[in-house]
């Protein structure tokens, strides 16, 4: 298990410690979404959270007016961008790559203005309902009692380029990847051999993509490959392939799927002695203009 946190330093700048129990909900959020931020240990964490709810640990006010923008900015044209990034982590079924056991989606909504004087910006969610149960991480910028109260984005923005949310939230069961992957391995006289292929399930394009196959001790190296797409490598420190695609575009044909086939070299006397255990594939790529959340 991956666990994340937020460093302390980050939070200096964020609002003090209020009164009112929306504050203290909202700083409290911003503690649990902590969790899958960084790289501190879960102790510590649970630590600097029971500080702030025992009022051990308080954040220095914030001085007058506002903290993240200046009053005198000025543009001869006014603009204002949004980018949502989200990304997954996902454990899918060995015998179904398609099918999601579990997993969680990590998103980020990053702002870019270039407004001048001090505009007041209000931003709604068509569907809110999904964040809900959400782990949820604001810009001080955000007015948190809207967002507590009706699911919408009320702040005036920083200038420039600053990211105005974050959000963490469980995958449901089920879901449909964009990519699936295949693979059938199997070791017998003194010889390993891979199949595997990429099978795209949506019409966009897919950047940086590469696939990682953890290898068992006995796996000595490799005999030959045939590989139709990219590049594939035996890192013999870390004892994995890694097969590099790069690019699938968006108007491939069946014929075209990126497919591997590979035939290993193995000790036989260490496969004796081997004992199985569960070894993880992992998978990653990029999809430009794909939402598993519409907002």
């Amino acid at each position: 298990m991956v666990i994340h946190t937020v460093k302390m330093s980050s939070l200096e700048t964020k609002q003090p410690l209020g009164q009112t129990p929306i504050q203290q909900l909202q700083l409290n959020r911003q503690l649990q979404f902590a969790l899958v931020k960084s790289k501190q240990q879960p102790h510590e964490v649970y630590q600097i959270l029971n500080q702030f709810q025992q009022g051990l640990f308080t954040l220095p006010p914030t001085p007058g007016g506002l903290s993240w923008r200046s009053s005198n900015i000025s543009y001869l044209s006014n603009e204002l961008y949004f980018d949502l990034d989200e990304y997954i982590q996902v454990v899918v079924d060995a015998t179904d790559t398609n099918h999601v056991s579990h997993g969680q989606l990590i998103g980020e909504i990053t702002c870019h203005s270039k407004l001048s004087g001090m505009p007041d910006i209000i931003c709604n969610f068509n569907q809110p309902r999904l964040l809900s149960g959400a782990m949820v991480e604001l810009h001080p910028c955000i007015r948190s009692h809207k967002y507590e109260r009706e699911s919408i984005l009320s702040f005036i923005p920083a200038d420039g380029k600053f990211t105005l949310m974050n959000y963490v939230l469980p995958l449901q069961q089920g879901i449909s990847l964009p990519l699936q992957a295949k693979q059938r391995i199997q070791f017998s006289q003194g010889i390993g051999k891979l199949e595997s292929s990429l099978i795209p399930k949506s019409s966009k394009s897919f950047d940086g993509v590469s696939i990682v196959y953890p290898m068992p001790s006995f796996v000595k190296g490799i005999l030959k490959q045939s590989c139709s797409v990219g590049s594939c490598v035996f890192d013999y420190i870390h004892h994995e392939l890694k097969w590099h695609i790069g690019r699938i575009p968006n108007n491939i044909t069946a014929a075209g799927y990126p497919m591997l086939s590979l035939d290993f070299d193995i000790d036989l006397k260490q496969m004796e002695s081997y004992t199985p255990c569960v070894r993880s594939i992992r998978l990653d790529y990029k999809v430009v203009l794909y939402l598993f959340l519409i907002l």
